[in-house]
């Protein structure tokens, strides 16, 4: 997968749950930071929708596990 990064990327974003081993495994190899991004808010806590370096201004990455076509099946 790392070939596929484009070269202006400047954080990976993992997520939630199947992307953030992808974005882990991708920032070991790269260097690049990681930031894991939730489907919701937390309601305790840090409240927050993302844990990591902050997205702003900065070109993310998202990975994720799955590609689907929105479709229902055969």
């Amino acid at each position: 997968m790392v070939p596929l990064i484009p070269s202006q990327t400047e954080l990976l974003g993992g997520l939630e749950l199947g992307g953030v081993p992808l974005a882990t495994m991708l920032s070991s190899i790269t260097g690049l930071p990681t930031l894991f991004v939730r489907k919701e808010a937390k309601t305790y806590g840090t409240c927050r929708l993302a844990e990591g370096e902050s997205p702003r201004g900065r070109v993310v990455l998202l990975v994720e596990d799955v590609i689907t076509t929105g479709g229902c099946g055969p």
